[in-house]
């Protein structure tokens, strides 16, 4: 059986607890994460300038349970 010598502890150290800082809490406690989906806002008929009609479609598109966006207008 191969065994985990101090100096190879000591260097995967810093990796592992790495590892456990960035990592998600949902992976580590090996609950299935749900997908996140963007929307386009493409989608959505805006004019260029519309502030007004840009936060709608925002609210619209929290409404049906995206959780991000992309816009080029």
């Amino acid at each position: 059986m191969p065994r985990l010598s101090r100096r190879r502890l000591l260097a995967r150290l810093p990796a592992w607890a790495a590892t456990l800082a960035l990592a998600p809490a949902s992976t580590l406690l090996g609950a299935p994460a749900r997908p996140r989906v963007g929307c386009q806002a493409n989608g959505f008929p805006l004019k260029p300038n519309d502030f007004p009609a840009l936060l709608a479609a925002l609210r619209k598109m929290r409404e049906l349970d995206y959780t991000g966006f992309e816009c080029n207008i």
